[in-house]
């Protein structure tokens, strides 16, 4: 399965006779650099809500996420996912990453009142940017603006690391209006992707007889190179759409 960024405002597997699954989707990329530039990038509201978070009583730290399959994060985040009937990925595949990756290859940024937990963010690190993975807060941590926090002590600490970018999850102003105000208020601006298409046996007769035909036009030489090159350059792990940010 291909889900390529359009490079220079081209899918660069349209017309290679693959098999459409999805429609093209939009991602929230929050770019970094330095706080007076993140800053003049958020919206008013969303400013305001970090300032009430800055100057209220919660604490942050941060810290590579423990090797715990059964973390505190990990089950509480199941628990919000089967509370309000969103999409996730299983605990499994954030164990399996930080084996795959190591422990530095994700941040966890815990906001706490005194010493219990209120809300929390965790990232995944991965070339020269990060993926917000999930999230959680209770409801101290909402009425405190928790998340508007967290966001932006990663953002500064990935910043300050040489990170260019978060990749903030998928842009859904229908389905989830509250999580992507929340995304466009942080200063993210819209990422249009490619089609998501699929090459197995069998997949590209398919393709052909709805259409999707190789256009003879665009298949120069190299550019299967290309699209490989592209495909390798801008992927990055699935994030999450609906993780309690909002």
């Amino acid at each position: 399965m291909i889900t390529s960024e359009r490079l220079e405002g081209e899918d660069l597997a349209d017309g290679q006779g693959l098999l459409p699954l999805v429609t093209p989707g939009s991602q929230a990329r929050l770019a970094l650099g330095s706080p007076d530039e993140m800053l003049a990038r958020q919206r008013g509201k969303w400013r305001n809500r970090l300032r009430r978070a800055q100057d209220g009583p919660l604490r942050v730290s941060h810290a590579p996420l423990p090797d715990e399959p059964d973390h505190w994060l990990l089950l509480r985040e199941e628990a919000q996912s089967k509370r309000r009937r969103y999409r996730r990925l299983p605990m499994q595949f954030t164990a399996a990453w930080r084996a795959t990756n190591g422990a530095r290859s994700t941040r966890l940024f815990v906001a706490r009142y005194g010493k219990v937990p209120v809300a929390a963010m965790l990232f995944l690190l991965h070339g020269g940017g990060a993926s917000y993975h999930i999230g959680w807060s209770d409801e101290l941590g909402r009425q405190c603006h928790a998340h508007n926090l967290l966001l932006w002590e990663a953002s500064r600490w990935l910043s300050d690391r040489g990170y260019s970018w978060i990749d903030l999850g998928t842009l859904d102003t229908e389905s989830t209006p509250g999580l992507a105000r929340f995304k466009l208020g942080a200063g993210a601006q819209p990422l249009m992707l490619g089609t998501t298409f699929l090459d197995a046996p069998g997949a590209r007769p398919v393709a052909w007889l709805f259409g999707h035909r190789q256009n003879r036009a665009r298949g120069l030489p190299g550019r299967a190179d290309t699209l490989s090159r592209a495909t390798k350059d801008t992927a990055r792990p699935y994030a999450l759409t609906q993780t309690g940010a909002e």
